[in-house]
């Protein structure tokens, strides 16, 4: 494994501020110029195209930053971008020549449009979803500035790898106590680790990448929705619903992935129906920068992939055969390019010079898919795991657990659990599960085991199965069905079934949603009365798992059996471990022992909260001793402090505990 300086780069006294400024003015003008080329149109065309021209860009310049090793210094990052800048300016000016520069967005026009020529049934649906969208963002956007992340896979891998890249001031693997820390592709990471910087070292603004990726993605849900032939007031209803799904609320505010991993998909879509409304080659070179984006954010992209391949071959087959073979050359080489630029440098190059693998080493391989396994045992426990995920739907995530609301979950899986005994399936075994399957799991709402909740299985699926069964006059509706359920089958058939995969059906929002736009315009009196109330309680159960969010309530909560203070009263290391509460006062311990400078080796099993240990500002410098591809290391000699668990083989008597089963030695001053 490779290793880097462990430095902590400080900008002269005086100097952030303006380095910060440069850097996020220069990369919004180097977006400018660029759209002056492009000419993107209407409001989600322009939000689409200057989100995967920013993000692009910074991924870019991170990767460059990182081989020189200036990556975590905010003054780098303020050149970089006046470079880029520069060239997109000069690029701009010799393309355009002597056009004159023409505002990016236009908003006269558009005034009033969306409610100009809708039905009193329209507004009175509209209404309640959007006042809603908008109340619930002004509050993820309050607790996003109040609060310290605490999401799990955050403080063990997604911002420790951050710190430990600010750290080594470059992207290069290191000696990590946990596998997930340099195997992930890392586009989100430089996302992430550049929101810490611009934010003057605020770790609580780094959860604003999602927070942001999520607005982009119920922007494409809308965009798509436009470009397959509905109206002004059916893609926001299509909008709406999909910025209430449990689980795209539950991520909004975290610091994972899944949010900008489903805002480059659905930007990807949306390009490729921009492109089959207009045949503008431009659209076709944006859909593979979203493409190459989102592969260099997770390896699991390459499964949603496969749905956004069946779309574009769909468009590509209904071309005129003339221009069909020109635009398949240039989406493919626009393709290829894009995933030479911004995925293969993620990580997956890397990976495979050290594990001979692109994605992983082959145990997390193994853990994670059916790699090896023969077809009859994928076939088998692949329908299984479609059972398993379809009734992972049919719950009530987001509705606060109760009596009652147990006993209604309970009903809604009992009949289709009675159908499964008929069939003698053995659901609840521990043979190719992750974690064993719960038939009446109780609602969900957590980031990690939620879905989509009410509207999704009272409207999102029905719309989709009857648009596949051809209740649609729709092509595109067709289309994005069967993408739906062919996303659906892929992840059933991926891996052994993982109950933490409820994030992963985030992305399939965007070819699913889209379809129950016309329910707001429909006829029928039954069919208005089911989707108000559907709507309400959609907009209810919204309200209900963001203010009493799994670990995460923002209001005190008091009952019979527990009393949950809101995360805004807890400490900073109570917010950080409120996923992970049996570590809450090891870490404090830690915190009042150790001083913020401190060199510490580090012996924790994967999986660990290691965010933690960095400190405030991250001025801890942190070694791993537990290396996942070494084994145990020996403590460095300039490590000022050793922290250890139980499986640290060389304890001593006089190691001071922390609790739980975390061990500290002080080694000298």
């Amino acid at each position: 494994m490779k290793e880097g300086k462990l430095i902590v780069p400080v900008s002269p006294p005086g100097f952030e501020t303006a380095y910060i400024i440069i850097t996020v003015a220069t990369l919004f003008t180097s977006a400018y110029f660029l759209q002056q080329i492009i000419k993107p149109e209407g409001l989600a065309d322009i939000a689409l195209t200057c989100f995967c021209l920013i993000t692009a860009q910074i991924v870019v310049i991170g990767y460059f930053l990182s081989f020189f090793q200036w990556l975590a210094a905010i003054d780098s990052w303020a050149l970089a971008g006046l470079a880029a800048a520069c060239l997109s300016a000069i690029v701009a000016a010799l393309i355009l020549k002597r056009a004159p520069l023409r505002p990016t967005f236009r908003i006269g026009g558009m005034k009033g449009s969306l409610f100009k020529h809708t039905s009193r049934f329209e507004r009175l649906i509209l209404f309640p979803l959007m006042l809603t969208v908008l109340v619930i963002g002004a509050i993820h956007l309050v607790f996003i500035v109040s609060t310290a992340p605490g999401n799990w896979d955050s403080m063990t891998y997604h911002l420790a790898r951050v710190a430990y890249y600010i750290q080594h001031n470059s992207l290069a693997s290191f000696d990590a106590n946990y596998w997930a820390q340099t195997v992930h592709p890392k586009n989100s990471t430089i996302l992430i680790l550049l929101s810490y910087l611009v934010s003057g070292r605020n770790e609580n603004l780094t959860q604003l990448v999602q927070f942001i990726a999520y607005w982009i993605a119920v922007l494409s849900v809308y965009g798509i929705s436009r470009k397959t032939g509905n109206s002004r007031s059916r893609s926001m209803f299509a909008a709406m619903v999909s910025a209430l799904l449990i689980d795209w609320l539950m991520e909004a505010p975290t610091t994972q992935n899944d949010m900008i991993l489903t805002a480059y998909f659905g930007s990807a879509l949306f390009f490729l129906f921009a492109f089959k409304e207009d045949y503008k080659s431009k659209y076709l070179v944006l859909s593979s920068v979203s493409i190459g984006l989102a592969i260099g954010t997770k390896s699991a992209a390459l499964l949603p992939l496969v749905s956004v391949l069946a779309v574009a071959a769909h468009i590509f087959w209904t071309m005129i055969s003339t221009n069909r073979m020109r635009s398949v050359l240039l989406w493919g080489v626009s393709l290829i390019a894009a995933v030479i630029v911004f995925a293969l440098p993620a990580g997956y190059v890397e990976n495979y010079l050290d594990f001979g693998n692109p994605i992983a080493p082959e145990q997390v391989r193994k853990d994670h898919s059916f790699e090896g396994k023969t077809i009859e045992y994928i076939a088998h426990h692949g329908t299984k795991n479609m059972i398993r995920y379809g009734l992972d739907f049919l719950s009530l995530d987001g509705i606060p657990q109760g009596r009652l609301v147990n006993d209604l979950q309970v009903w809604l899986r009992d009949i289709p659990k009675r159908i499964i005994h008929k069939f003698d399936v053995s659901l609840s075994t521990d043979e190719a599960t992750r974690s064993p399957f719960e038939l009446y799991r109780l609602p969900s709402s957590n980031e990690d085991t939620a879905y989509w909740g009410i509207l999704g299985f009272g409207l999102v699926w029905p719309v989709v199965f009857l648009s596949l069964l051809g209740f649609s006059r729709s092509e595109n509706a067709r289309i994005l069905a069967a993408a739906a359920i062919l996303f659906f089958v892929v992840q059933s058939f991926a891996g052994p079934y993982d109950p933490w995969r409820g994030r992963y059906f985030i992305v399939c929002a965007i070819f699913a949603v889209p379809l129950v736009g016309p329910l707001v315009e429909s006829s029928s009196t039954f069919l208005r009365g089911y989707v108000f109330v559907i709507s309400l309680l959609g907009c209810s159960s919204a309200f209900s798992a963001v203010l009493f969010k799994a670990n995460t309530p923002l209001l005190t909560k008091i009952d019979e059996t527990e009393y949950t203070l809101s995360t805004f009263a807890l400490t900073r290391e109570e917010q950080l471990t409120r996923n992970r509460i049996l570590y809450t006062k090891p870490i404090i311990e830690f915190e009042k022992q150790v001083q913020a400078d401190a060199t510490v080796a580090v012996f924790l099993r994967e999986n660990s909260y290691e965010y933690p240990l960095f400190g405030r500002h991250l001025t801890r410098r942190i070694i791993p001793i537990n290396s996942f591809l070494m084994g145990n290391l020996p403590v460095p000699a300039e490590a000022q402090y050793l922290l250890y668990d139980r499986t640290y083989p060389d304890s001593l008597r006089t190691d001071c505990f922390l609790g739980e089963d975390w061990y500290l030695r002080k080694i000298k001053e």
